[in-house]
């Protein structure tokens, strides 16, 4: 029983422990969950001092298991926050500038997190005899994923701003000569096979979310509409 009772007590001491460090995060955390892809680069390094913090004095929490995994929650409301701002809807619809800026800033703010976790490692591998030596690949798997993810969704952005005009309502340039017509109907026919192709990246083709990082068909579906668009150019 005096075993079962100094492990009772053991256990209540460190989860008193852990909730007092880990407090320390919430008003950063809160400010990450409300904030948009160009506010969160200067929300991250207030979080990771809070992160090393914790490693570095707390008693309990200092496994790399616990801040790898807190690390990873990081990461996934980052990602969380940038598929907030994507309207797959505008992009399909030919609403390609204002998609385009927010996925740019999208893959700055993916790309900003993992320096700014970099620029950490450096310093704690400076300051202190316990750096930081978990895997990279184990806390931002899913965000570079969604990096690349974004990055594929801007190429077809791109697609729709040179062989898509007429769908995106913008008047086609007008050409002279006694082959006008003929170059015109050229550029229709681009434009409607580029067109075809990019329903393939839709429902009913694509039955799953594309921001979904974890929906594993997407490569398959965008290396063949990329194979496509090289036709076409």
């Amino acid at each position: 029983f005096r075993a079962l009772e100094e492990d009772i007590k053991n256990g209540s001491s460190e989860a008193k422990e852990n909730l007092r460090f880990l407090n320390f995060l919430k008003e950063p955390c809160e400010k990450l969950a409300a904030a948009t892809p160009p506010e969160i680069p200067a929300i991250l390094p207030e979080l990771l001092n809070y992160v090393r913090m914790i490693w570095s004095i707390s008693t309990h929490y200092q496994k790399e298991d616990r801040i790898s995994g807190l690390l990873r929650k990081m990461s996934n409301e980052i990602i969380k926050r940038c598929q907030a701002t994507i309207d797959l809807s505008d992009i399909f619809a030919g609403k390609v500038e204002t998609s385009m800026v927010k996925l740019q800033q999208c893959i700055d703010c993916g790309r900003e997190w993992k320096r700014a976790y970099q620029k950490t490692v450096r310093l704690l591998s400076k300051n202190t005899d316990r750096p930081w030596t978990f895997p990279e690949g184990s806390i931002f798997l899913q965000i570079d994923a969604f990096v690349q993810r974004c990055c594929d969704l801007l190429e077809v952005c791109q697609g729709l701003q040179q062989f898509a005009c007429r769908f995106r309502g913008q008047a086609m340039p007008a050409f002279g000569g006694t082959k006008a017509g003929e170059i015109s109907n050229s550029i229709y026919e681009i434009e409607d096979n580029f067109l075809k192709n990019l329903s393939r990246l839709q429902f009913p083709h694509v039955d799953y979310d594309i921001l979904d990082v974890r929906a594993p068909k997407w490569p398959d579906h965008f290396g063949a509409f990329k194979n496509q668009m090289r036709d076409l150019e």
